[in-house]
Formats: structure tokens, C-alpha cells, sequence
């Protein structure tokens, strides 16, 4: 709550402008909250892993329904700001950007390289296949993940002239790679803020 005090303010306008806060607070939670019972258990677990704590947590069998809805809220937290509270935008915006997490598998982008002894043959060969490109594409360094701004954010240089690319599904999926990488060692370092 240090944020919310104005020193210079007369005495009575900190307490208005913390409850202030904290009504939009409750009423943001109360409209998030709402948006993700409008998505399908998919599409629930999808934004969920958004977060890599929670894909990481996911991957060994540790996550409960209550996490599964707190990231998916804060997924929707994000689209609710960016819409500046417009809950019907928001929510389209949200499930385009979920339908097309599933369709590029950016989920199976993130674990590739961590699923090594997958009894899933088929999976094992799409996870293959995914190594063998992400590498060809990270291999020049045209974009990386390198240090934190003060405020605890990944930083992510990118140097176009180092691209080499001349398959536009793998530039954008190897582009795609490297934010996610960026989004997981923010989360780390601000404990997911």
C-alpha cells in the first residue's frame, strides 16, 4: 500500500485514493473473474499456461483447480487493462490470443527442449523436429534474452542483420520462442508482476 499515499495530499485524500484502489482492484478481480468462467476448461488450462511457473507446475501434476483459475486470471487481467475495462474485448481478444497459442503449440515451443524421454513417439518427433529448428533459428543470435531493467524485466535485444531465415513459419515460431523465454525470466525475477 506505500505506493497509493501522496505525502503532499491533505490529510483524508490517502484513505479516498486507497479505497479508490482497492474498489477498482475488486471490481477488475470481480470482472476477471467472470471472463475466465466464460472459457472452456481448454481454453481455461491454455491461459493458465501463459504463465511458465504455472506450465512448469502443470508438467509435474502439482496444480489444482484454484491455481489453474489464478493464472488464468491474471491472463485476463492483462487483456481487462489493455481494453482499459471493456470486458466484451477483452474476453475476444483473450480467446484469439488463446486459439492461436494452440495452433502455432506454443506450449510444445516452451518444452521442447525439456521433454527428452517422452514415451509419446509421435510427440517425441514433433519435439524433434521443433529442437532442430529453434536452433537453426537461435543459432545466429539475431534476438536473445540477456540482463533485467530496473524493474525486473527481461531484456530481449534483437539484431536483424544477423537473420538468416528464409522460412517464415520457423522466423516468426523461433521470434515467438525467444519472447516466451523473456515472459518466464521476468516472471522468475518479479515473482510474476
Amino acid at each position: 500500500m506505500p505506493a497509493l499515499v501522496n505525502n503532499n495530499a491533505p490529510i483524508g485524500e490517502d484513505a479516498t485514493d486507497v479505497i479508490y484502489a482497492l474498489r477498482k482492484q475488486s471490481d477488475e478481480t470481480k470482472i476477471c473473474r467472470e471472463m475466465v468462467k466464460k472459457l472452456s476448461q481448454s481454453e481455461m488450462e491454455t491461459a493458465a499456461r501463459s504463465s511458465y511457473k504455472y506450465l512448469s507446475k502443470s508438467l509435474d501434476g502439482r496444480c489444482s483447480s484454484e491455481e489453474r483459475e489464478h493464472y488464468a486470471m491474471a491472463m485476463a487481467l492483462r487483456y481487462l487493462r489493455v481494453a482499459k475495462g471493456d470486458q466484451l474485448s477483452a474476453l475476444a481478444s483473450m480467446k484469439s490470443t488463446i486459439a492461436y497459442r494452440e495452433e502455432i503449440d506454443v506450449d510444445g515451443l516452451r518444452r521442447c527442449f525439456y521433454e527428452s524421454d517422452n514415451p509419446d513417439e509421435s510427440k517425441a518427433n514433433r519435439y524433434d523436429r521443433y529442437r532442430s529448428n529453434l536452433f537453426e533459428q537461435l543459432s545466429t543470435a539475431k534476438a536473445y534474452v540477456r540482463g533485467y531493467d530496473i524493474k525486473g524485466r527481461a531484456l530481449y535485444p534483437m539484431i536483424p542483420r544477423r537473420n538468416n531465415s528464409f522460412d517464415p513459419e520457423w522466423y516468426l515460431k523461433g521470434y515467438v520462442y525467444m519472447m516466451e523465454r523473456a515472459l518466464a525470466c521476468t516472471e522468475r525475477k518479479t515473482e510474476g508482476l
